[in-house]
């Protein structure tokens, strides 16, 4: 079956996390920002209007809120990873492509954001 073309996005969550290689940043914390793309058709919920014929975007929300604010990780890409899985694990969406940026990244320069991108598939 084809992936949809028709997408849920969930631009620019942004959360205070404490996330980082260095200890500093594991105490100091820094501003995140996450995007969630959701490949998903579509059609049906714009034909009936129905909630159960989507995604709540609440529960998406809530999943990046409760790995972002209420764990920590080294890596920028543990942290993207466990929002996916998590996603895919708790609703009926087939792909989601999570974006992590670490807002002002304490490095010797200025730099509005490093990021990450990824993309889990549902393997069953």
């Amino acid at each position: 079956m084809p992936m949809p073309t028709d997408k849920i996005i969930l631009k620019s969550i942004r959360f205070y996390g404490y996330h980082g290689v260095s200890d500093e940043e594991q105490t100091t914390g820094r501003t995140y920002e996450v995007d969630v793309e959701l490949p998903y058709d579509l059609h049906e919920a714009g034909e009936t209007d129905r909630l159960e014929h989507t995604v709540n975007y609440r529960q998406l929300f809530d999943i990046v809120i409760h790995w972002g604010t209420q764990k920590r990780f080294r890596l920028l890409e543990s942290l993207a990873h466990h929002i996916a899985q998590d996603i895919l694990e708790h609703t009926n969406a087939r792909e989601v492509c999570i974006r992590v940026r670490k807002i002002h990244p304490p490095l010797p320069s200025v730099m509005e954001y490093a990021s990450v991108e990824i993309t889990r598939k549902r393997t069953a």
